[in-house]
Order: structure tokens, then C-alpha cells, then sequence
């Protein structure tokens, strides 16, 4: 290693550190198998799985006839950073009456979107 020498401990804590990073990759694509996390146990490397995420269907259900709804909705990108939010007005049958948008600026998810919609001056 040009002229440079290593502990057996120096070498193996790089390898070690290297196997750790090559797992925390291969974990965000796809699943270890449990010899994996058995063999990354045993070198002291506990790598948490990708905890798969239940689906969850979202609908969207028509107001009662001779009524309209408002669905609205913001988001940043960052926390913080340049954020926006809008809004869709349908009536019973789902046709689009009328749709909105705005430019909140720089701020949080949070912050911005209720203050705006709710008409509330920063």
C-alpha cells in the first residue's frame, strides 16, 4: 500500500466498513436474504431491510347532488424551501368546475399551506 502499513485491525475494520456501505446499497433495491443478515450479524454489521409499505387505495367519492367539492392540497420542496399549493373544485357528476394554484414562496409544508389557505397573513 505505497510504502504504508496496516494492522490486521485497520484492514479488517475497512472491510468491515465497505461491507456495510455494499449492504445499505443493495437493500435499497432490493431484499437480503436471511443469510445475509445472519452472516452481517455475525461481523457485527446489522443492516435494517426496507420495510415494505402496505398499499393504500384512495378514492374519490362525489358530493351529494346539487353540491360541489373542494379538494386542495401543498407541499415544499425541502423542509424548507420553495412550496406551492392548489385546489380542484368539482361538482356531483365530477366535472371540473373550477382549479387553482399558488406560488407560496420559501417555507415549510406546513407552515405555508395553512396560512394561505386559510387566509391568514404571515
Amino acid at each position: 500500500m505505497e510504502g504504508n502499513r496496516e494492522s490486521a485491525e485497520e484492514v479488517w475494520f475497512a472491510i468491515k466498513a465497505w461491507l456495510l456501505l455494499l449492504a445499505k446499497d443493495i437493500v435499497k433495491v432490493s431484499k437480503l436474504s436471511n443469510t445475509d443478515h445472519e452472516f452481517l450479524k455475525a461481523l457485527e454489521l446489522p443492516v435494517v431491510s426496507k420495510v415494505s409499505k402496505s398499499t393504500l387505495f384512495v378514492s374519490w367519492r362525489k358530493p351529494a347532488t346539487g353540491w360541489v367539492k373542494l379538494n386542495v392540497d401543498g407541499s415544499s420542496v425541502g423542509n424548507s424551501g420553495p412550496c406551492g399549493g392548489g385546489g380542484v373544485i368539482r361538482d356531483h357528476y365530477g366535472n371540473l368546475v373550477v382549479s387553482l394554484w399558488v406560488k407560496y414562496g420559501h417555507g415549510s409544508n406546513n407552515e405555508i399551506a395553512s396560512c394561505h389557505f386559510w387566509g391568514r397573513a404571515m
